[in-house]
């Protein structure tokens, strides 16, 4: 009978290992997913940024440039 109990005994230390083990687990996965969707976020936010920065200097470009023409071509004509 003794005996018999320190297996049981064992084996509950085991499945509280293998729990433990597991939480930690995905404890640390959880963590790593959050870091990855924030880096995620983080780029994406910063292309964004850099796209509308592009547009607007592109947009100001052109209206520079047609303006110039425009001025150019009143007083040639």
């Amino acid at each position: 009978m003794k005996e018999k109990k320190k297996k049981t005994k064992n084996s509950y230390y085991y499945y509280y290992y293998y729990y433990y083990y597991y939480f930690f687990f995905f404890q640390i996965l959880s963590i790593v997913v959050v870091v990855v969707v924030v880096v995620v976020v983080v780029v994406v936010v910063v292309v964004v940024v850099v796209v509308v920065v592009v547009v607007v200097v592109v947009v100001v470009v052109v209206v520079v440039v047609v303006g110039l023409v425009v001025v150019v071509v009143e007083v040639v004509v």
